[in-house]
């Protein structure tokens, strides 16, 4: 006891040391991601020039965009998929496929049933040519294509996809849109 420090009193000049040096870490950090945030801005501001509205051509995007149907005739076929067959998002993947085809996939969901054997087409407008486009696409056979003509539906037609979705010509190309998890 006798030997024992007594600890140094905490002046004035000591304590505010300590709190200043608490504090200019946070500043100094708050500095740095400010300083980095100014910099950024001063790029996209004055230098980037890479979103610019005025370098995208739309009509560049839609023409791309068309299939030879809607080339020819100025009409882009709205349809729905149907899963017939019960695999797993094979609808979704259609769906995927066939806008990437130009299509307007307007739905894509299962069928009343899965007891599909084949795949087949359903039109409901008075154009079969769209039908006949749609099973070049997708390797349906003509004789799979059933006309059901009702005005009163949204889409032109509908694609049922049936069990024989491995044998369609398209599905080798439509497989790279299988969702993986």
């Amino acid at each position: 006891m006798l030997f024992r420090k007594k600890p140094k009193k905490k002046t004035w000049k000591t304590a505010r040391k300590s709190v200043f040096d608490f504090i200019n870490f946070p500043i100094l950090i708050l500095t740095i991601i400010s300083f980095f945030f100014i910099l950024s801005f001063t790029y996209e501001w004055l230098i980037s020039d890479s979103r610019n509205p005025k370098n995208i051509n739309l009509q560049e995007i839609l023409d791309s965009s068309k299939n030879s149907y809607e080339k020819e005739t100025g009409h882009r076929i709205q349809l729905e998929v149907l899963n017939g067959c019960g695999q797993m998002y094979i609808a979704v993947m259609y769906q995927d496929f066939l806008r990437e085809q130009g299509f307007d996939v307007m739905d894509a969901k299962n069928a009343d049933s899965f007891d599909f054997q084949f795949s087949k087409i359903i039109i409901y407008k008075d154009d079969i040519k769209m039908a006949k486009f749609l099973s070049e696409i997708m390797g349906v056979h003509d004789s799979l294509i059933v006309e059901d003509y009702d005005k009163m539906k949204v889409f032109d037609m509908s694609i049922i996809i049936g069990k024989d979705f491995k044998d369609l010509i398209s599905y080798d190309k439509a497989s790279i849109h299988y969702p993986i998890f």
